[in-house]
């Protein structure tokens, strides 16, 4: 019997966000709660790879950035997960590599706005990473908001407009009603 071919099947892409501490807590600005956000490939074989952008000195300046690939930071706290193809996965991995030498800038391009690039060239759909300064706590805030919107209709099946609606109301395009 056949083996089915793995790189025929389903792959996994998953954002993992620590949203870190508050921009206003010390433990922010003492480099211990500055939060992350990275993407992990799951192949239909189980197996599984992380890798984020991070900067290559820490600063509140522009520096020169680097992918981390195994990427070993942990304690995700919020996650969103799609189903792709291998070709996706390529699509993904190149626009990683085309980012290798971008700059890091902590209030510019980011791990969050690296993680949302690779994202959106992986599913065809940005991740939500904040409406001004991309960054971690906004990332994990849209994805919390996207998964209780979702919860509400309690596995009932939406439109595509409904659809539309949550992803844009998560990735913060429109408001949540306050």
């Amino acid at each position: 019997m056949a083996m089915p071919d793995p790189y025929a099947q389903a792959w996994t892409v998953r954002a993992k966000i620590d949203p870190g501490a508050p921009w206003t807590s010390p433990e922010f600005f003492d480099g211990e709660g500055v939060g992350h956000v990275w993407l992990e490939v799951i192949s239909p074989l189980g197996e599984s790879m992380e890798f984020g952008f991070y900067p290559q000195n820490p600063s509140v300046r522009s520096v020169q950035g680097m992918i981390i690939c195994p990427d070993r930071h942990g304690g995700d706290k919020e996650r969103k997960t799609a189903t792709i193809s291998l070709q996706d996965v390529a699509l993904g991995y190149h626009a990683a590599f085309d980012r290798r030498d971008t700059r890091y800038q902590l209030a510019g391009y980011n791990c969050a706005s690296f993680a949302s690039d690779v994202w959106q060239a992986m599913t065809g759909k940005p991740l939500p990473n904040g409406l001004l300064i991309p960054n971690p706590s906004s990332a994990a805030e849209s994805v919390r908001i996207e998964r209780e919107l979702r919860k509400a209709f309690n596995g009932q099946p939406m439109s595509d407009g409904v659809e539309d609606l949550i992803e844009m109301t998560s990735s913060g395009v429109i408001p949540p009603a306050m």
